[in-house]
């Protein structure tokens, strides 16, 4: 809890990615949070809600992939095969995050670089860059910052707001079906 970092998180269903954002991502004391959390959020909602069983993963060193940091691995294990892989990789996650990572992933942060087999070398990188993060739910709308829903956009003429079905009505803001990214673009509307 309390801990921030830049990250990428994912949606995907069955086994497709529907939508990546990176930004910057929180622990707290009832999951994640952050603007890439609020950012993706509503998706994962939304095909949770149609039934499609979202999977939300995290990519804990931003959009790094799986070659860059494999090759990062073998370069530090190169440099310093006696360092042990906790420290190597709280040199790019907070320390905490590092323990709490390999207690979720049964590998140990003590183990030297020079020691790891391709296999544990492997699912370090795995949890760095692919990690799954269990949804038990999200927190509702006495929380939500913003809401789904709405006016559909093809139902207003797009340069005036006016509705196509009712003459003289006006519809802005969040009466209309747009979702915005945090920051204040839905208040655009």
């Amino acid at each position: 809890s309390g801990l921030s970092l830049v990250a990428e998180l994912s949606v995907w269903v069955n086994n497709k990615r529907i939508e990546k954002r990176t930004g910057s991502m929180l622990w707290t004391h009832f999951g994640i949070s952050g603007p890439v959390a609020m950012d993706i959020s509503g998706n994962w909602i939304r095909h949770e809600f149609q039934g499609d069983s979202p999977k939300l993963q995290v990519n804990l060193l931003g959009s790094e992939s799986f070659e860059q940091t494999e090759k990062w691995l073998l370069d530090s294990t190169a440099e310093n095969h006696a360092k042990s892989i906790g420290r190597l990789v709280g040199e790019r996650i907070p320390k905490p995050l590092v323990s709490a990572l390999a207690e979720y992933l049964s590998l140990e942060p003590s183990q030297s670089l020079g020691t790891l087999s391709k296999e544990t070398r492997r699912q370090w990188v795995r949890g760095l860059i692919e990690l799954c993060l269990p949804v038990h739910e999200h927190r509702g709308w006495n929380h939500a910052e913003v809401t789904s829903g709405g006016v559909p956009l093809n139902e207003i003429k797009p340069k005036t707001f006016e509705s196509k079905l009712q003459p003289n009505l006006f519809l802005v803001g969040e009466i209309l079906d747009c979702d915005g990214r945090i920051g204040g673009f839905n208040f655009q509307w």
